[in-house]
């Protein structure tokens, strides 16, 4: 008689170095955000609007049950709906979605940080990628496939996430997929040029490629030298002024 074959079951683990660097974080509301010098903001998780200390413990606790969980947004929003009514944000799904995106990103991204530098000596190299669809911004669009060494620069100001809800990544390299591939080694940092959407064939002047206003920084580097990783807003603000003009008349993207 056949025997039946055993299931497995295969729980995901949850993110250690995003749920480390998340919990470093000391909650603060947006006045105490605003009196803190630079050094002190790197330490604290503040939101726009935001004013109960308590309110802000309370999301940044519920992000670190979403990470730890693998949360949906719609879940998340389900767990915070008290704080939401609390705040009239009930009917503000752009804000709890950016505020969920773009936390989640920067804690995954500072841990994927984490382990991209554990593993530097045998894939010194890093690729900038873009996901490249309708969504992508042409400001983030121009790095993609874009190689650095680990240690370059670049990487300070344009890890990401580079802007809210940004869902951009960055891929790790051997000195033999470099070769192997033909990518070259950039050295110089990206400077204006024009990027063409290769859906559409509009071509759009990116006068300066890479991280939005505000995010030109890296948590993930602060973190691991040992400072704890900076705020992030709920994105309640605007955008910051466009950057990208289109050369043949079609709409910036966000």
């Amino acid at each position: 008689m056949p025997r039946t074959p055993a299931r497995i079951s295969v729980d995901p683990l949850p993110p250690q170095e995003a749920l480390a660097f998340w919990r470093g974080k000391v909650p603060v509301t947006p006045e105490a955000f605003r009196a803190m010098t630079d050094a002190a903001r790197t330490r604290a998780f503040a939101v726009s609007g935001m004013a109960r200390l308590d309110r802000v413990a309370a999301l940044q606790t519920a992000l670190a049950d979403a990470l730890e969980k693998g949360e949906s947004l719609a879940t998340f929003k389900g767990r915070i709906g008290d704080i939401l009514q609390e705040q009239g944000w009930s009917g503000n799904a752009w804000r709890v979605e950016n505020l969920f995106r773009t936390n989640v990103q920067q804690a995954y991204q500072a841990g994927r940080y984490a382990q991209q530098r554990a593993t530097v000596q045998d894939r010194p190299f890093w690729q900038y990628d873009a996901v490249g669809d309708r969504r992508t911004r042409p400001s983030h669009a121009a790095l993609d496939g874009m190689v650095y060494p680990a240690d370059h620069e670049f990487w300070n100001a344009n890890y990401p996430p580079n802007g809210f809800r940004c869902r951009c990544g960055v891929r790790s390299l051997s000195r033999r997929q470099v070769e192997r591939e033909g990518l070259t080694v950039r050295r110089d940092m990206p400077g204006p040029t024009v990027w063409t959407d290769p859906a559409t064939g509009m071509e759009h002047f990116v006068a300066m490629p890479g991280a939005d206003r505000g995010f030109a920084v890296n948590p993930g580097r602060d973190w691991l030298a040992g400072l704890a990783p900076g705020p992030l807003d709920d994105g309640a603000v605007a955008f910051p002024p466009a950057l990208v003009l289109c050369r043949r008349g079609g709409p910036d993207r966000k």
